[in-house]
């Protein structure tokens, strides 16, 4: 209730946990039975939209900000993330500005996301990338 008294859009059934960190709430978007893990953090300088059933575990970053660091004045530079209809964000990964997690995918603890990642595939590393297909019956789970 409190998150949207300052201007997130969050659905009924959606589940961020009470410890984890929202910065500018109204940046904040959870789909239908989306979560966020205990001691995530959303800095939501940009958008940060999560899809139904999407799960962020715990500890995880979710980071809209940096700046331009060969620009001598360093400028904020702002990106919004998009975290697709049930993907996974395993625990201590990060997702750095503009990054989008397809539907469906997963990525692997301590991951460092720093482009976007396909739709149905499991995504790991650091930087993450694709590893391999997730299996297609999770998709047909999800949409009972």
């Amino acid at each position: 209730m409190l998150l949207r008294a300052f201007g997130a859009t969050i659905a009924p059934t959606a589940s961020p946990n009470n410890r984890a960190r929202i910065d500018f709430p109204w940046n904040l978007e959870m789909g239908h039975h989306a979560s966020l893990g205990e001691y995530s953090w959303t800095y939501a300088l940009a958008r940060v939209s999560l899809g139904d059933y999407a799960c962020v575990g715990q500890y995880v970053f979710l980071l809209t900000g940096t700046h331009d660091f060969d620009d001598p004045a360093f400028p904020l530079v702002t990106l919004p993330i998009e975290i697709g209809k049930g993907a996974w964000i395993a625990a201590r990964a990060t997702v750095l500005p503009g990054a989008r997690i397809g539907d469906y995918a997963v990525i692997g603890a301590a991951s460092v996301v720093s482009q976007s990642m396909p739709p149905h595939t499991v995504c790991a590393g650091h930087p993450c990338r694709p590893l391999r297909p997730r299996a297609s019956s999770v998709s047909s789970v999800l949409s009972l």
